[in-house]
């Protein structure tokens, strides 16, 4: 029976296999698909440029350098955007570096070292008030085993103790005075 399930958890293993090689192949395939309705459009638009440029007396080169004007020089937007290397066209593209990324402004040298005398400060407040509660809490323990040794010490003294010599007397006793019966 083990093997059985071994099997069949194997069959199933295989068959999810395939069920994502397949998405993946019909993931890759509309890609292609839309990639070339991209491409088509591309021609299209550039061949309408082409024509309203000839209509207009002017180039093609004229053209894209007039579109490029409006644009900053950091915008990455203008170029086509391919398929990544990686596969993993889910990814979203990157809209800035990170070298345009704005830093904050340092602390100056006597600011950083005053905040970093008060967090010693403070931790070393911290540190006392921990060691004290700390020595409370011993001396609390100590009181409380002294108080018990002392009371236990002094039921002993207020105890009035007969002491029983022969065994005979002990055979004759009921259990109840038995029970009362320590050995010291």
């Amino acid at each position: 029976m083990a093997v059985m399930t071994r099997r069949r958890r194997t069959m199933e293993a295989q068959q999810a296999q395939e069920e994502v090689e397949q998405q993946q192949q019909q993931e890759q395939q509309q890609q292609q698909v839309q990639e070339q309705q991209q491409e088509q459009e591309q021609e299209q638009q550039q061949e309408q440029q082409d024509a309203s440029s000839k209509k207009e007396g002017t180039t093609h080169a004229q053209s894209a350098a007039d579109e490029d004007e409006g644009k900053a020089p950091g915008d990455r937007s203008a170029v086509p955007r391919g398929r990544p290397k990686s596969g993993r066209f889910w990814k979203p593209v990157e809209g800035q570096r990170s070298s345009a990324m704005i830093k904050k402004k340092k602390k100056a040298w006597t600011r950083k070292m005053k905040e970093r005398e008060e967090q010693k400060a403070a931790k070393l407040q911290h540190e006392l008030i921990k060691e004290e509660t700390q020595r409370k809490e011993k001396e609390r323990k100590e009181k409380r085993k002294e108080s018990i040794r002392r009371r236990l010490e002094n039921e002993r003294k207020a105890e009035i103790v007969q002491k029983i010599t022969s065994a005979r007397t002990l055979k004759r006793m009921s259990k109840k005075q038995l029970r009362r019966v320590e050995k010291r």
